[in-house]
């Protein structure tokens, strides 16, 4: 063989090992989609999980009345916090990622719920309402135990009267995201970020900053994988939308336009809200898609879309029997076992470019 022509064909082979091997920088891999699905008749409110195209779905927690929602991964995708409901009190427990290991990680008369980890796993943050003054606040407990309870909200940064809701702790462990009701009609939510949350209590780095207005945010956030973005469900006229913003807070603008679900709004009672189009968006690991739940088909069913502008969206749950509200996809970090059995960490598209290489140094090594 002419010895340009081995340089060439070492040249594709090195190329097709480094497109099946390529790092993706600080992304994980795309792993299961967990979400609640609310049953008709006795099931209850259940988690379940299940790949991103809707195959292999399994039941992770079976009670038949106590709901259980809000699922959220681990950062290594080993475990879930939730909420459950149990004899008249919401708490937060946490589960093995196939369902086994459940237990309680707060308990009390607070209702505690919309949990999720920070991204080194230390700390779980969540909302907790004061059933007598019907205000809610971000709590901090350790992950490991449910120790250490800590309010994260300082007394002297929280508007008289205001609520805030849903913490999402930003990807680099910096900023926290939630909800609040400060400066707006009592109920009416926009997005603010917290800086210093792990110097709470008494840190002098603590600061509060307004990050929309007039979202009305009130169907959960989450953070894009590189920290610039965050998506939500901005509620517009008892519909809710898509949208995403950056962390300075331009850029602002709606990926889905529903006009409502063809049977009208879902109202699940008890602590959830009235849902109507599409809610609780969650971006995936990879930062490709971001899934979310709509009723645009009638009943409330999980869906993915195309991060960069809501295209090629994708069903992936399809009961006759239920509705789903809540979700979270699972990372699948480099070196996590979970990841042989539970995704294909390489793609379609490198496999086939793989094959195109190797077409192509045969052609090269026959010339």
């Amino acid at each position: 063989m002419a010895p340009t022509r081995l340089v060439a064909v070492l040249q594709l082979l090195l190329l097709a090992g480094c497109a099946l091997s390529a790092d993706p920088g600080t992304s994980a891999a795309n792993g299961r989609i967990a979400y609640a699905q609310l049953a008709e008749g006795p099931g209850g409110v259940n988690i379940y999980s299940s790949m991103p195209d809707g195959s292999d779905v399994r039941q992770l927690t079976n009670n038949a009345a106590p709901p259980n929602a809000h699922p959220a991964w681990s950062p290594d995708g080993r475990r879930l916090a939730f909420s459950r409901e149990s004899g008249g009190e919401w708490n937060v427990w946490t589960m093995d990622a196939d369902g086994a290991g459940q237990r309680p990680l707060t308990a009390g008369p607070l209702i505690d719920i919309v949990p999720s980890f920070s991204p080194d796993g230390r700390y779980v943050v969540f909302d907790s309402t004061n059933a007598t003054t019907n205000l809610t606040t971000l709590v901090r407990v350790d992950a490991a135990d449910g120790a250490n309870r800590t309010p994260l909200i300082p007394a002297d940064q929280a508007p008289a009267g205001a609520s805030s809701m849903g913490p999402k702790v930003s990807p680099d462990g910096a900023l926290l995201a939630f909800a609040s009701d400060a400066g707006n009609a009592p109920g009416v939510w926009d997005l603010w970020l917290m800086e210093g949350w792990l110097q709470v209590p008494g840190g002098p780095g603590v600061a509060l900053r307004r990050l929309t207005t007039g979202a009305n945010n009130s169907f959960s956030r989450s953070w894009s994988p590189d920290g610039s973005q965050l998506a939500f469900s901005s509620v517009q006229g008892g519909v809710s939308w898509v949208c995403i913003v950056r962390v300075d807070g331009t850029g602002q603008r709606c990926l889905t336009n529903s006009t409502g679900g063809p049977d009208g709004p879902f109202s699940p009672g008890g602590i959830f809200p009235t849902f109507d189009g599409d809610v609780t968006p969650g971006w995936s690991p990879d930062s490709a898609r971001i899934a979310f739940c709509s009723n645009r088909g009638g009943a409330f069913e999980v869906y993915t879309m195309d991060a960069a502008d809501g295209g090629s969206v994708q069903q992936v749950t399809a009961t006759s029997t239920g509705q789903h509200i809540s979700l979270g996809w699972q990372p699948l970090p480099a070196g996590n076992s979970a990841a042989a059995t539970t995704a294909t960490t390489v793609s379609v598209a490198q496999q086939l470019l793989a094959a195109l290489l190797a077409s192509l140094a045969l052609g090269l090594l026959g010339a």
